[in-house]
């Protein structure tokens, strides 16, 4: 199984280092990314990404030539002359996270479903992908 986080071959790699993964994804666009957990469970991949205070119409998932892509745009809070912010840690703005999964699972079986701030996202093995024993003759 080959899973691997898309990184953009021009942001250097000592930016990384220092600043982590969040933003430096497949679209310089990028000014945070949510929290994400993959593993595979019974011949399925799954995803699960934390987006708390979005709903699902702000939310797109996409699956290119073996690159699953799920982006977005969490909307800041109050703005205009008459606020003044004293402290603000939530991350706001558009956020693309991508992950390379290869050949091995079927797009054809990509589901996505948004509940309570989690986006699940699950894609199958491919048939012959999946491990099988060959009997010795």
């Amino acid at each position: 199984m080959s899973i691997a986080l898309y990184r953009n071959p021009f942001v250097p790699s000592l930016m990384r280092d220092v600043f982590g993964d969040q933003g430096w994804t497949s679209n310089e666009r990028s000014s945070w990314g949510p929290a994400a957990d993959v593993y595979e469970k019974e011949g399925t991949l799954h995803f699960q990404f934390e987006l708390p205070g979005l709903k699902k119409s702000d939310i797109t998932v996409e699956y290119n030539e073996g690159i699953l892509t799920v982006s977005g745009e969490r909307v800041a809070g109050e703005t205009g002359d008459d606020v003044r912010y004293f402290n603000r840690e939530r991350h706001t703005g558009e956020f693309v996270r991508a992950f390379r999964i290869g050949n091995a699972y079927d797009p054809k079986t990509i589901g996505a479903t948004f509940d309570e701030g989690i986006l699940y996202v699950s894609i199958s093995k491919r048939e012959e992908s999946k491990p099988m024993t060959i009997k010795v003759s």
